[in-house]
């Protein structure tokens, strides 16, 4: 059986100023409420090629009763002779064969300008032993480089050609900022691209974004509706001090407050903390609903990630604590794979079950729970995505949208 113990050898290393501590695993662990001791419960090992780059990952999810690591799924990265990604075929482990199994895979292709212009996502038939493909990604720019379309296409098995799904469009200012995000879906009846939902982005005189306007297109008026809204604060170093979360009232015709998070740092302007508070409009107050803290070592790598969430207001303290350590063996100029974690999932934690992904070139959304079992896949389009859950009990997962992992906790 694929297993690998829980044994760790801790290396010394000469830290040196110019160098990052490159992350080779990522280890996960849950604390019992009260307690101070954490359980682990996965484990991810990455490997590296000479020149940095990573070519390998593999998630164990932790067997308590046996006191090892069992395999779950695996990623091989695979590239041309400039480096640029070319292939990731994720592969899960299969405890009856005692053998790796492929899943599904994506292959990417460039213009000569370095600028990738498709990709396409292949599931693994079982029954052909062969490759079937499933959606073609499609990336289109202006002449200075700037991604002006994203055309999302699915297979038709029947007619065995790429039939048109959805696209995104984008404008941009004279400095090359994003102004405009705009999706639409493909109607085969009319054969007509039909409206779905657009952000307008707005920015200060620094041109860093000071907020983000959601709009749904509503078909009965013929119109733009405001959805949402997203206003960014920062401090005079540059830093993001808070996020206010808003929702269009169409009761109130205004907007409302939802949620607000607020972040704080260090001496070195490393990220050390993010509060996200929900707004109780009964109380007219911001109610504590889950937070993150973030550990550095003396040469600044990020090396934990503890979060928190279920406040209980009644013994001022929340439900569930658990802990992300990043462990590495090997200094290197390269950006680690867990540094500066982007917030790609909201609202986390999750209470209707339906969330907003963001994908950055559309990719597949899995998520994990604790014992390391595949919940929910689902393929998403470049931009922002409504995902329908599904019922899930509530607790902490584990999501994964192309290289980003993110922890949701669903209430």
């Amino acid at each position: 059986m694929n297993k690998l113990f829980y044994t760790f050898v801790i290396c010394h290393l000469t830290l040196i100023a110019v160098s990052q501590c490159r992350v080779d695993s990522t280890l996960f662990f849950k604390y019992d409420l009260g307690s101070t001791t954490k359980e682990p419960l996965n484990l991810t090992v990455y490997s590296y090629n000479l020149d940095n780059s990573i070519g390998h990952e593999i998630l164990f999810h932790w067997d308590k009763t046996h006191s090892v690591w069992n395999s779950t799924n695996q990623t091989e990265y695979a590239y041309n002779g400039e480096g640029m990604l070319t292939e990731e075929l994720t592969q899960e482990w299969n405890v009856a064969s005692n053998s790796w199994k492929n899943s599904f895979k994506f292959n990417y292709h460039y213009n000569s300008n370095g600028e990738l212009i498709n990709s396409f996502y292949n599931e693994w038939d079982s029954a052909t032993s062969s490759w079937k493909n499933s959606f073609l990604r499609s990336y289109y720019y202006n002449s200075k480089g700037d991604q002006t379309q994203y055309l999302f296409q699915n297979w038709n098995e029947s007619t065995s050609s790429w039939m048109n799904s959805s696209k995104y469009e984008y404008t941009y200012n004279v400095e090359g900022k994003i102004l405009s995000e705009l999706f639409q879906k493909w109607n085969a009846s009319s054969s007509l691209w039909i409206n779905g939902n657009k952000t307008d982005y707005f920015y200060n005189s620094n041109s860093i974004v000071t907020q983000e306007v959601m709009q749904i297109w509503d078909t009965s008026s013929v119109a733009w509706l405001n959805s949402g809204k997203e206003i960014f604060t920062y401090r005079l170093d540059g830093n993001l001090s808070f996020v206010n979360h808003d929702l269009w009232s169409r009761n109130n015709m205004d907007w409302v407050k939802f949620r607000l998070e607020s972040f704080t740092y260090d001496g070195n302007n490393d990220k050390v903390g993010r509060l996200n508070q929900a707004w109780d409009d009964l109380d007219s107050a911001w109610v504590n609903d889950l937070k993150d803290t973030w550990e550095y070592n003396a040469n600044r790598d990020l090396v934990a990630n503890d979060f928190y969430y279920f406040w209980d207001e009644s013994s001022m303290r929340y439900n569930f604590h658990y802990r992300e350590e990043y462990i590495c063996a090997q200094m290197t100029q390269t950006k680690d794979p867990n540094k500066d974690k982007a917030y790609f999932i909201f609202p986390n934690p999750v209470s209707n079950n339906t969330v907003t992904v963001h994908s950055e070139s559309g990719d597949e959304f899995r998520l994990w729970d604790i014992s390391g079992n595949t919940v929910f896949r689902s393929i998403l389009d470049k931009g922002a995505n409504q995902v329908k859950l599904g019922s899930l009990t509530s607790g902490i997962y584990i999501a994964k949208v192309g290289k980003k992992i993110q922890k949701l906790w669903v209430k």
